[in-house]
Formats: C-alpha cells, structure tokens, sequence
C-alpha cells in the first residue's frame, strides 16, 4: 500500500497477514486532502496534491481486488474515490450513500436550526454528548448511528464470502463520522484518540461473529 501516513502502510500488512483468505475487509477510509481549515464546507473540494494522494492510494492496491468504492455525497469524497480508482486502474463500481453524507441527522431540519451555525467550532462537543448517551437535538443515537455504518459495511458479505476471495471495499466519508465510530468501538472519549488524518483510514472485517479492527497498526477484536 502506498500511503503518506507510516501506521497505514502497517496496519495494511497486518491485515495482510493475520485476516483469513476468503475475507470481506473494509477500509473506512476519510477523504483526501482539502483546503479551507477553518471554515469548512460541504462542497469543498480537493486540492492538487489531494487529488495526487488519492490516486497514488489506489495504485498501491493494483495487487489487491477492490470489489467496490461507496463514497459519501460530498464532492470531495467523490473525487478520492474517482483518483482512487484512476490510481488502481480498473474498471470498478463508485457509489454514493447518504448514510456517508448525514449518519447522525435524523431531522434534517431540526439539525440545521441547532447546529448549522456552530457545527464547524462545536463538532467535538456534539460527539461526546452522542457519546455519552445526552440528546442530541435532530440525530439518531450513538447505537443507531453504529448500527448504520456497520450494516452498510456489511450487509453482503455472505455472498462475498462463499467465493473463497478475499475481497477489499473503501468507503469514503468525513472525518467526525469515523472518529464517532472509533471512540464507540474502543470505548473511549473524543480527546483520548488524535484526530484522524486525510486519507487515514480504519480496517475492518468479520471473522467467527466477532469484528476485528486495525486502527493505527494495531489490532482489536470488538
């Protein structure tokens, strides 16, 4: 795997190495690299070099089988996901999901009365009080939102399985979504784990009833 990032590039070998042959493994991956720190839009798109990080993420699974790419509707997941495939070289299914867009928004519009104008500076606080199980105004619950992101992970992979290939899906989605995630499976708080990169992503498969993760280069059975 080609990744800027040291712990990808392990967490990939690790997988490699101890997920059994006939395995679905996902990589919940964030987008690649954007402008805009401060003041972050829907619609903003990906800068040059995100675009060259991308495709270079692709080339280095040109040895690996991508059965598919889910991204969410953002413009900037939609293009890692294309240089991704434009890195990989094959012809390859790109999808996009809203549960990648707006997981935790269940009222649309009760979310953007509350939240809107502060969502940029507050989103770290909005994870803990979903974290800790307080209302939310306009959301799904923690476990609802869990649920949602596995079961679109792995509603198929019965099929995928049978085959006796190991196969590799990437969904592509925000940095807040994963990190909500993360904090739930390794039972921990938003400010105990560093906030995930551009184009850092997580491991994921089943194996006997149980989810394994590789996060960091490190694995964890949940």
């Amino acid at each position: 795997m080609i990744s800027i990032y040291e712990t990808m590039a392990e967490g990939y070998g690790l997988v490699k190495k101890i997920a059994p042959k006939n395995t679905s493994i996902k990589i919940l991956l964030r987008h690649s690299l954007r402008d805009n720190y401060e003041n972050v839009k829907f619609d903003e798109p990906l800068t040059r070099e995100g675009k060259v990080m991308a495709e270079s993420f692709g080339r280095g699974l040109i040895n690996d089988n991508i059965e598919k790419i889910v991204t969410s509707h953002s413009p900037r997941c939609i293009d890692t996901g294309k240089y991704i495939i434009k890195g990989y070289g094959k012809d390859i299914n790109c999808i996009q999901n809203n549960e990648l867009t707006y997981l935790w928004i269940k009222e649309r519009t009760i979310w953007s009365n509350t939240y809107d104008n502060i969502y940029n500076h507050k989103i770290k606080d909005i994870m803990q009080d979903m974290l800790d199980k307080k209302e939310v105004l306009g959301a799904f619950t923690i476990e609802e939102c869990v649920d949602k992101m596995l079961n679109l992970m792995f509603l198929n992979d019965k099929e995928k399985t049978a085959l006796n290939n190991s196969t590799f899906d990437i969904f592509i989605s925000h940095d807040s979504f994963i990190m909500l995630l993360l904090c739930y499976l390794l039972k921990c708080n938003v400010s105990d784990i560093k906030w995930i990169y551009m184009l850092e992503g997580v491991f994921l498969w089943k194996e006997n009833n149980n989810l394994n993760m590789v996060w960091r280069g490190v694995h964890y059975k949940i």
